[in-house]
């Protein structure tokens, strides 16, 4: 079954991308690159909020086996 973000989610993660391109037309490159490190942030907590929520760890392995990967 497919896992859906949830609205809150969606909203964020779309506005700091439109922030990032009107950035990159009409602001500085300061500002550009403080949106873009917190699209990347946001999308990483996502990621990893996702993973956790699915019952998989740092190597996005399922936690029934190890095998795969060097983690212990």
């Amino acid at each position: 079954m497919r896992n859906y973000l949830p609205r809150v989610d969606w909203m964020v993660g779309t506005g700091l991308v439109v922030v990032a391109i009107l950035s990159v037309f009409y602001g500085s490159a300061e500002l550009t690159s403080n949106i873009a490190s917190g699209l990347i942030g946001f999308l990483g907590r996502t990621v990893a909020m996702r993973g956790e929520k699915e019952g998989r760890d740092e190597c996005g392995a399922s936690c029934v086996c190890h095998a795969a990967c060097d983690l212990p």
